[in-house]
């Protein structure tokens, strides 16, 4: 006996159209997790993630946040805070089985907590969080000393490929020093999304589908790490 219902023409179809549209959970965006439960009532959001996996779905990080439609004032006044106290830079990590992976982002340190929460509650991008200090050394010691190093600073961060997309295609107009390195990110964000993506295969032994993960490296990855790398390095 069949404990779940198979997958109709139908509900496949609904299902092709809207998940690559489905945006995060904290973003109020035209398809959200509640839109789909809604148009498929007979499925659970795990048999849809599950289906999804099979049918090699992915969302389509471009449509998940909404434009911001913010005035011009206050998306110049983020991307001033961007432009003095921010940071657009890609994040290089390499695993233990010789991988190297690359994510992008964008950060503001303040020491004004009502200004970053200001930026996450108007943009729907990011959260906030407070910097600690390293420990003590003798490296560290002469920094120690310096009098804004005991003030409370805190940093507004996004790191995932649709929050930095969203953010540089609505403020990064409005960049003026950090103009070069929003292109650049933007450059990258296109070749992630141009990357061919995990596929799912169905295992003949068991009869599970097995997520492969295809091994491709990009080398203008790398070119795009070391030209925001030098950029942010101070004269």
């Amino acid at each position: 006996m069949r404990l779940y219902p198979l997958w109709t023409e139908e509900e496949t179809q609904i299902l092709n159209d809207y998940f690559p549209r489905l945006t995060p959970t904290s973003v109020a965006g035209p398809v959200t997790k509640g839109t789909i439960l809604l148009l498929l009532p007979n499925k659970s959001w795990k048999a849809i993630k599950w289906k999804a996996s099979q049918l090699n779905l992915e969302r389509d990080f471009k449509l998940a946040y909404p434009p911001l439609n913010l005035p011009d004032l206050a998306l110049g006044y983020t991307a001033g805070l961007a432009d003095g106290e921010g940071c657009v830079s890609i994040l290089r990590q390499k695993r233990e089985q010789g991988n190297i992976n690359y994510s992008p982002y964008i950060s503001i340190a303040n020491t004004d907590l009502e200004a970053l929460n200001w930026i996450t509650q108007t943009t729907g991008l990011g959260h906030v969080r407070r910097l600690t200090p390293p420990p003590p050394s003798e490296r560290t010691e002469k920094w120690r000393q310096r009098p804004w190093v005991w003030s409370k600073c805190y940093t507004w961060q996004v790191s995932s490929l649709a929050g930095c997309y969203r953010f540089l295609m609505d403020i990064g107009p409005y960049l003026k020093i950090k103009k070069k390195m929003a292109k650049l990110l933007l450059e990258f964000i296109e070749i992630q999304h141009r990357k061919s993506k995990p596929i799912s295969i169905m295992d003949p032994k068991t009869g599970y589908f097995i997520r492969r993960v295809a091994a491709e490296r990009v080398p203008r990855e790398e070119e795009i790490y070391r030209e925001i790398r030098k950029l942010n390095k101070r004269p």
